[in-house]
Parts: structure tokens; sequence; C-alpha cells
């Protein structure tokens, strides 16, 4: 079995080095209180306004868009439109749109709250392919960054504080694996992803290894958010043992109005931690 788990760990290497977006030129432009220093786009956020880092390019026709690059602030503010900023160290973040024929726009900005300093660099725009998508859209699946927030975040109805990336004695590979620790009596721990792109009629698949220190249920969910009128999600619960195992989440897209889905992983009030690690979200 753990030599199994190594193989998967290797074709997932492969095929995330195998990401072949197209590079698109954009236009980079920011208010006062951003900086530029060689590449290097610094914000003195002085608690209010809306001081916005922007990135402009062309849209030739309807298509995913992607930003990537790295950041960090000196609190772990929430930057609209992105993700959880990380503490003092530089982390890799990803952001999917959808953008119509025409002009595109990613927006970065903060809404009004203490004073701190954001750091931005090797930034960049990508178009996805139709091939992209068909490859695993989820940044660090394996969670060796050393953590989760840069794309995923607590689900608002959970308990806040039990998530956590630690190396377990008996880690599926690497050094680390996420850890969704026991929530507190009758609450449950849930973590819901970045925005990804999702297209109608199309066979999407959600893979991930998981194990349980105690056997308990796991909760997926594949979240479309509001179409048609509709809150359209698909639910699917697995049954976490203390070895680990892989679990796969495979779901027919009907017609998307907003071409986009977040993933949800939830976990109820049972004794002993849920470990998740190898993550991957793509169209089949």
């Amino acid at each position: 079995m753990k030599t199994k788990m190594f193989i998967c760990a290797g074709m997932f290497a492969a095929a995330a080095a195998a990401f072949a977006a197209q590079p698109v030129e954009t236009k980079i432009t920011h208010g006062n209180t951003w900086k530029n220093a060689k590449g290097v786009y610094t914000q003195n956020y002085p608690g209010h306004d809306y001081d916005s880092l922007f990135f402009r390019f062309p849209v030739e026709t309807d298509g995913f868009y992607k930003l990537s690059g790295e950041f960090c602030g000196t609190d772990p503010v929430l930057v609209c439109g992105l993700v959880q900023v990380p503490e003092k160290e530089f982390l890799p973040f990803t952001h999917y749109q959808f953008f119509k024929k025409g002009n595109g726009e990613f927006r970065v900005y903060q809404n009004p709250g203490p004073k701190n300093t954001l750091k931005f660099r090797n930034l960049k725009v990508e178009r996805l392919e139709e091939a992209d998508l068909k490859k695993n859209l989820i940044p660090d699946g394996e969670f060796e960054s050393g953590a989760w927030k840069p794309f995923w975040r607590e689900g608002r109805w959970g308990d806040q504080e039990s998530e956590n990336v630690s190396a377990p004695s008996d880690f599926l590979q690497g050094k680390n694996s996420l850890s969704m620790g026991e929530p507190a009596k009758g609450k449950v721990n849930a973590l819901v992803s970045r925005h990804m792109p999702a297209r109608s009629n199309q066979t999407v698949v959600m893979t991930l290894w998981a194990k349980a220190d105690n056997p308990q249920p796991l909760r997926l969910n594949l979240d479309f958010e509001r179409q048609s009128g509709k809150h359209l999600y698909q639910l699917k619960t697995v049954a976490l043992t203390p070895e680990w195992k892989e679990y796969t989440f495979e779901f027919k897209t009907p017609e998307l109005e907003t071409p986009h889905i977040q993933l949800h992983l939830q976990r109820e009030s049972l004794s002993g931690n849920v470990w998740i690690d190898l993550v991957e979200f793509r169209e089949k």
C-alpha cells in the first residue's frame, strides 16, 4: 500500500509540471499606497479606502484565466477577491476567474481595517486552455508549503480554530498532511476551497487521500453556489478508517449560469483527528 501511495504522488507531481496555461500580456497599475520595486509590489495600507492593484488584459474569447504569484503580510488580513494572507514569509497563491470577450481585470484590495503591509511578487496572468481543465487545478494539494490558507478557508459554520498542517508520524508522503482536529461538541470542522473553473455538461472529478484516528464520516461537497435562481450542490459522505485510502467523487455538471465551483470538506465532532492529503480536482 505504501508503494502505491508514492507512485500516486509521483503521478501528481508530473501532472502539475505539465500544466501549460498560456501567458497573457498584462498591464499592472496601482494606487498611491502601492509601490513597485523590481517587480515586488508593496502596499503600506493605512487602514482605510480601497486603494487597488489592477491587472488588466485583453480577452479575445470567453474563457478562464489564472492570476498567480507569491505574497505575504504583517497581519493575516483578507485580501478581497483573493485569499487569506500568510504572515511574514512569501507563499504562493492562485486565483481563477472567468471572463467574457473584451477586457479582463483582476483587482486586489483590502476592506477598511487594521494598518498593515502587503507584498506581492512573481505575478503573472495566464489563460487556461482546454487541456488545462483536464489537469489538477488545486495548487499544493499535498500541503507541502506548510500552510493551507492560501487556497482554503474555514467554513463560516464550523469550529474556526481546529485546522492546521502538520507532519504526523505516519504521513502519506512528503513532510505534511492537513489535520482537521476534533471540533467542540455539537460543532463541525469545515474547509472551503477557492473558486475553480467548472463548465456545463462536463464530468468533474475530486480525489483525495484521507484517514482518521478513529473511524468516522467525512462529507464532501461539490458546491456550484447559486445557479439559475437555485443553490446547486452535490454531496457525498465517505467512511474514513485509520488507514490511508483514496476517495473519488464524480459528478456530471448541468447547464451552469456561473461557471465556477468550490469544494467543501466537513467532519463531525467525533474523537480524534482527520488527516487529508493529495487533494485534486479536474474535468474527466
